[in-house]
């Protein structure tokens, strides 16, 4: 969430998101890049035979609170992980020798905590900062992760936002921009061991959102643009922009129940591979006073940040709960 938007909290709230999505990264077969057979006719298949399957899943428990009527605070903490079908088994990649499998992450698992404070500066902008601290184990190198160094990492990353609410009108706009101090692995080409894990820094990310009344508290068009920029100031190489614009359609058919829409482009260009995705998504939301349930759902073909130069099915289901209220109100405007 932009920080900048708690300036404009109201009420308490506590919150709980999880989200899941599961995909199978590797295909059949991964094509050569043109003109390159140093890594032909490779598969990443499990022992019998089958190919491998991620399932990722992210959990985060926040609370909200105004301190004065214009200034709040949240604390949030987040756990996730990558489950896999192919868990503690053996990866295998033609023309390598046995003693050079490949084990893929298949035991991740992350803790960590958030904190953000938001600023109204007055009824129509807002801004806001947050901190955020991670760690994160992940089998690298061999299946208790002592392969690799990279296997056990603390890190992190700030937030600044900004929130734009007209007095009147009929739109309303917010922007992000998140610099991490964060190292990630990622998977490169290399031409003696045909794949190599290598590490950089998590992208500079810039997220800018627009919300617009078509019809007063029916229908709304929503607008998402979030920018990753990549630079290299780390063990490896790796630059490039990322890319991912959504737009949705929202109607309220009753105060408390309403159905969204909309669809989602993915555009990566990393490391010299250029690679585009496209998805559609859906999802419901229930309200009242105090409680609000939205429940998403996406469906893509995703462009591969961790393999940059190939995309894959993606699924995803997020629900967030929330409930506003719990001890006090906070001013109001």
């Amino acid at each position: 969430m932009n920080p900048a938007l708690l300036g404009f909290l109201e009420k308490d709230r506590a919150y709980i998101t999880i989200s899941t999505n599961a995909f199978s990264p590797y295909h059949e077969e991964f094509p050569n890049e043109p003109g390159d057979d140093s890594h032909s006719d490779f598969k990443w298949q499990i022992e019998d035979g089958s190919y491998y399957t991620l399932g990722l899943f992210k959990t985060e428990i926040g609370y909200a609170i105004p301190i004065t009527e214009n200034i709040a605070v949240a604390l949030e903490a987040n756990g996730g992980g990558v489950s896999s079908l192919a868990r503690d088994r053996n990866y295998v990649i033609q023309n390598r020798l046995p003693e050079d499998e490949v084990y893929l992450a298949s035991n991740l698992l992350s803790l960590g905590g958030r904190i953000s404070l938001g600023y109204r500066i007055n009824p129509t902008w807002g801004i806001g900062l947050s901190v955020f601290l991670n760690n994160s184990n992940m089998n690298l190198g061999g299946r208790d992760g002592s392969g690799d160094p990279r296997s056990n990492t603390f890190t992190g990353s700030s937030t600044f936002g900004i929130y734009w609410k007209p007095a009147q009108g009929s739109l309303n706009l917010d922007s992000s921009i998140t610099v991490p101090f964060i190292q990630e692995v990622y998977l490169d080409y290399d031409e003696k061991s045909f794949i190599a894990y290598k590490t950089a820094p998590y992208p500079i990310v810039s997220e800018s959102t627009g919300i617009y009344t078509i019809k007063e508290n029916k229908l709304f068009l929503a607008g998402k643009e979030v920018l990753e920029i990549y630079v290299s100031f780390g063990e490896d190489e790796r630059t490039g922009v990322a890319s991912r614009s959504i737009s949705s359609l929202e109607y309220w058919f009753k105060p408390f129940f309403s159905v969204r829409l909309g669809a989602e482009y993915d555009y990566l260009n990393l490391i010299g591979h250029t690679t585009h995705g496209l998805g559609l998504l859906g999802g419901i939301s229930f309200k009242t006073s105090k409680i609000t349930i939205d429940i998403n759902y996406t469906w893509m073909n995703r462009a591969l940040r961790f393999y940059p130069g190939y995309s894959v099915p993606d699924t995803a289901l997020l629900l967030q709960l929330s409930y506003d209220g719990i001890i006090k109100k906070g001013g109001s405007e």
